[in-house]
Parts: structure tokens; C-alpha cells; sequence
């Protein structure tokens, strides 16, 4: 995932530097995210979720406070 939002990231950059010269990249990593988080929900739309598994809670064993 990392690669493909680094690519997304360039390649929205090198689109806003052509009609911004002054348009600098870390304008673009925030330009971009919400566009790329909508992308990215189709992908995962199309992909089945994975299920955790459920783990029980231990109980706390030996926690009585003590009397002075």
C-alpha cells in the first residue's frame, strides 16, 4: 500500500506543479490523502474482510488488597 500512495502522491504533485509552479510536495501529501482514502475504500469493497479472532479476558487472579 505504501508504494501505490507514494505513486498516487507524485503523480497528483506533478499534476498541480504544471498549472502551480509554486505548489510544493508536502501541499500535495495533504491534497491528495482524501482523494486517495476514496479510492481506496473501492478497492477494499471488492475484497473480503478478514475476521479477528476474539480472545477471552483472564480473569485477575490474586488482586484481594490486604488488611493492615
Amino acid at each position: 500500500m505504501a508504494e501505490t500512495w507514494v505513486q498516487f502522491a507524485t503523480k497528483y504533485y506533478h499534476q498541480q506543479k504544471k498549472s502551480n509552479p509554486d505548489y510544493k510536495f508536502k501541499n500535495a501529501l495533504k491534497d491528495a490523502a482524501p482523494l486517495f482514502k476514496k479510492d481506496d475504500k473501492k478497492v477494499e469493497k471488492t475484497t473480503k474482510p478478514v475476521k479477528e479472532k476474539k480472545t477471552a479476558k483472564k480473569g485477575k487472579k490474586g488482586t484481594r488488597s490486604k488488611k493492615n
